[in-house]
């Protein structure tokens, strides 16, 4: 998204040779971004990361205010799935499962599917090999039994829940 004349017109393209659109963005650029891009879209896959604002300051360097006007607004633009990594002790508590279910709710009407993506920590070697600190690193990966009850807890407020995507 932070291309959006090169994403619009490779999407123009496919879409006039009847190949379905679609792109994964984390929603922090400037509307005019979007506007540039979505009318030759099918599919938004949307990453929420945090919803307290002064944590995802702390944990990815930004506020995540404009990421929730965004999606507030694509959501009713174009089919938009909402994608969450469950990153343990950052984000996988029962509170914030909660905070993103409200959020989403919002925009029932809208978004009808969640994607839940496990942490990970396959980017261990790429740090690594570019000669930095990979901050998460003695995180473990959420366990199965976890992931099921996310998926139940946020399933509660509506919504189709998959785990991967």
């Amino acid at each position: 998204m932070c291309f959006p004349e090169a994403v619009s017109e490779l999407a123009k393209h496919y879409k006039e040779k009847g190949v379905s659109t679609a792109i994964e963005t984390c929603g922090c650029v400037d509307w005019e971004n979007f506007e540039k891009v979505l009318p030759y879209m099918d599919l938004i896959m949307y990453d929420l990361k945090i919803m307290d604002d002064e944590k995802h300051i702390q944990y990815t360097g930004g506020s995540n205010k404009q990421i929730l006007k965004n999606l507030k607004k694509i959501s009713k633009l174009v089919h938009t799935v909402v994608r969450i990594p469950i990153i343990p002790t950052i984000n996988d508590s029962e509170k914030e499962i909660d905070q993103f279910g409200k959020f989403i709710s919002e925009m029932k009407d809208d978004i009808k599917t969640v994607h839940l993506l496990p942490y990970h920590n396959f980017g261990i070697s790429k740090y690594r090999a570019m000669g930095k600190k990979y901050l998460l690193e003695d995180l473990e990966a959420p366990s199965d039994e976890q992931m099921e009850e996310i998926k139940s807890r946020l399933e509660g407020y509506g919504f189709e829940v998959i785990i991967g995507g």
